[in-house]
């Protein structure tokens, strides 16, 4: 009803989206431009020390010595979840893979690197062929974006095990550290250290001549400032870039 009321009503919504719930805040426009009030948030604890599956079989199935996948979504796709799902793969021998489209998905040199899942499900299939085991780390399941004729919805291949280790997106950065040390000490001494593969520096030179998508794309990675965000608007453009 007023200004005063809406910091706590958002920390509540902000609450239960993060329990997996569906939360909407709905505010009349007035509220705009009133005075505000505080609230701290609510719900949002620290981790609790557990992981929230079974955790000796996502490690027998990453140790299997079968071709298994790690599928990064929500915070894992950034800062220390990213450098701790790279200490897990290089750990095991699993590849990393991120969501199609994640909401932010750091890059670049110093950060560890990781594919994107294709959009198109042809392409999917043939990137995820051959894989026993795919491990969710705050992802879904991937299937296709449209139900095209007489080609299968899931994209997970026909005998691959599907391990969800973090079942929710908001426990994806809270379980890594702990799976990770855990996957290390399994794995033994040589690859238990807090280093993660990263991604070299490299750039394009800039570009010269006529201007195409190339050349733009090289003009911009040659002059990108170091922590820049690149904003992916039009989200369709990853098959042509």
């Amino acid at each position: 009803r007023d200004g005063g009321e809406l910091a706590a009503d958002a920390a509540e919504a902000v609450a239960a989206a993060a329990e997996g719930r569906i939360a909407t805040l709905i505010v009349p426009a007035d509220i705009s431009w009133t005075d505000g009030g505080k609230a701290a948030p609510t719900g949002l604890g620290a981790p609790s020390g557990t992981i929230p599956c079974d955790i000796e079989a996502v490690t027998a199935a990453l140790t299997s010595g079968e071709p298994a996948a790690l599928l990064l979504g929500a915070d894992a796709t950034r800062g220390r979840g990213l450098e701790d799902a790279a200490r897990i793969a290089r750990a095991t021998g699993a590849r990393l893979l991120c969501e199609t489209f994640p909401a932010r998905l750091e890059r670049g040199a110093g950060v560890p690197e990781v594919e994107r899942l294709s959009y198109l499900g042809d392409a999917v299939a043939a990137q995820l062929a051959g894989l026993r085991h795919l491990v969710l780390v705050g992802a879904s399941s991937p299937v296709s974006f449209f139900a095209y004729p007489g080609k299968p919805g899931d994209l997970v291949p026909e005998g691959c095990q599907v391990h969800a280790l973090a079942p929710s997106p908001e426990q994806a950065a809270r379980v890594l550290p702990m799976f990770a040390r855990h996957v290390t000490r399994q794995a033994g001494p040589e690859t238990a250290t807090d280093a993660a593969p990263e991604a070299a520096p490299r750039r394009p030179a800039r570009p010269t001549g006529a201007l195409t998508a190339e050349s733009a794309a090289d003009a911009i990675g040659a002059l990108l400032p170091e922590g820049a965000i690149v904003v992916d608007e039009s989200n369709t453009c990853l098959l042509y870039t």
